[in-house]
């Protein structure tokens, strides 16, 4: 098995972009897997820079609703259409949350 972070608030280099978020490219003999997909395209980004093909995985898993790990979800979709997506059906629902005289709505 090999682990390849794609999206991270961190990152080894100018050649690879870092944003906040995650995505997780994990490549087992069988499957090809995305654990999160991040805010935006970053993770595709750095896919090819990493010679990745988007268009190979067969998995994707989706941790939970933020953006930051859901966000690029369709322009996933516009690199792959054959991957099984794994996500809870209420990940995207909008929620509130208050916090001592601080609220927002979580789209």
């Amino acid at each position: 098995m090999i682990i390849t972070t794609l999206v991270e608030n961190t990152t080894i280099s100018k050649e690879y972009k870092k944003k906040h978020g995650l995505c997780l490219h994990i490549k087992t003999r069988e499957h090809s897997i995305l654990f999160d997909v991040g805010p935006d395209d970053t993770f595709i980004k750095n896919a090819r820079e990493l010679n990745i093909d988007i268009s190979d995985v067969d998995i994707v898993i989706i941790s939970h609703g933020h953006k930051d790990h859901g966000g690029g979800l369709k322009l996933f979709l516009n690199e792959n259409d054959k991957a099984k997506i794994y996500i809870n059906k209420n990940a995207f629902d909008s929620y509130y949350t208050s916090i001592i005289k601080y609220a927002k709505y979580y789209v």
